[in-house]
């Protein structure tokens, strides 16, 4: 694996030789980094010392926890996973040499871990300088997936098992698309970001009013459905919200990409002060492989890039997957098997690198 992934880098290290400085430009983690590179003046200076600390270069290895999952072939596979281990042997995963790519468009997974090792959330996010949009996928963490060299399991799993590296690699391998760069953060970091910007506006269901009021116990009461400016807790409890909404995941990674694109919002009409104070707090918290002599072509566009339209989509769709319940381990899993893996990469396709302007909460496929 080593071998591989060491050809793959020199492989891009080449290739992004080749780009244009229109390309270079367009290497940017929206939303996150858009509140980074916001900024100007002696604040811009200021970041440059600082944005060294958050570079972390990825080996190229994936390196396994062997603890974290039994390899291939072990025997509770059998009998207990029978349905979901059928429909992902039907289903090859993707070459490398297969993943879908376009130098218009430049594509960053937001990694959120937990804890205890699993990625709390994976959003793609991506920069598509073609069509100018800002777009975010969310991989629900209950998919069922292929991990190269382990058993087939939950997607979140991949990140227990060999880290970002291979939560990368997974996701490239079953949904087919390229995957430039990386940037690792700590949810938490938002609740400071809310305080410094001041709250954010956020609208909320009658529900989700009813959970804040009773986990953002030192915030105002809500009376209800709304829109308000949230206070940092509850933003916070916002993002962490698991329980209210839509079935799994869905309704989760919805709040917090409601969250991430008013956050844009709230962070367009802040002073040069508020602007320093954020970069300050992120830097603390955000790891990524993203050189400096790139990030450098951020704080000089960054105004063009917030300005882009925001679209959202998720993997599964909904109506793409049918849930199962598997036994491993001495405890049962619930997760998302996917009805057709082939359909699923070319929607994933389409909203990343088409114009289709996204998924609404009830299609399952772009041709519907």
């Amino acid at each position: 694996m080593a071998d591989k992934h060491s050809q793959r880098s020199a492989n891009r290290v080449r290739e992004r030789g080749k780009l244009s400085t229109k390309r270079k430009v367009a290497n940017v983690i929206i939303v996150v980094f858009s509140l980074i590179f916001g900024l100007t003046g002696g604040v811009m200076v200021y970041a440059y010392g600082l944005l060294n600390n958050m570079y972390r270069p990825l080996s190229g290895d994936a390196t396994i926890n062997s603890n974290a999952s039994a390899p291939l072939g072990e025997s509770d596979v059998e009998g207990y996973v029978s349905g979901a281990v059928e429909s992902l042997a039907a289903q090859s995963t993707v070459g490398e040499d297969e993943l879908a790519s376009d130098d218009g468009v430049f594509n960053v997974l937001l990694v959120g871990s937990e804890a205890y090792g699993n990625s709390d959330t994976m959003i793609l996010l991506s920069l598509d300088e073609v069509h100018q949009k800002l777009k975010m996928t969310s991989f629900l963490r209950d998919t069922w997936v292929a991990i190269p060299g382990l058993q087939d399991n939950r997607l979140n799993a991949a990140y227990s098992y060999g880290g970002t590296e291979l939560a990368i690699e997974t996701i490239e391998r079953n949904f087919g698309v390229n995957i430039d760069k990386y940037a690792r953060v700590d949810f938490d970091m938002f609740k400071s970001i809310v305080e410094i910007l001041g709250g954010v506006e956020i609208t909320i269901t009658d529900e989700e009013a009813e959970y804040l009021n009773e986990f953002a116990r030192h915030s105002p009461t809500l009376p209800g459905a709304g829109t308000y400016i949230l206070t940092p807790e509850q933003a916070l409890e916002h993002v962490r919200n698991r329980t209210s909404g839509s079935w799994y995941d869905f309704g989760r990674t919805e709040r917090q990409r409601n969250f991430l694109t008013s956050l844009i919002e709230r962070f367009k009409g802040a002073n040069i002060a508020q602007m320093g104070s954020v970069l300050v707090e992120c830097l603390q918290h955000v790891e990524t492989d993203i050189p400096l002599n790139q990030m450098s072509f951020l704080l000089q566009n960054a105004d063009k890039y917030l300005n882009y339209e925001v679209e959202q989509y998720t993997v599964p769709a909904t109506g793409s997957y049918t849930p199962q319940d598997i036994y491993r381990g001495g405890y049962t899993m619930n997760v998302l098997v996917l009805d057709d893996m082939e359909q699923t990469r070319e929607d994933l396709k389409e909203f990343i690198y088409g114009d289709t302007g996204g998924l609404d909460s009830t299609s399952s496929s772009f041709r519907e």
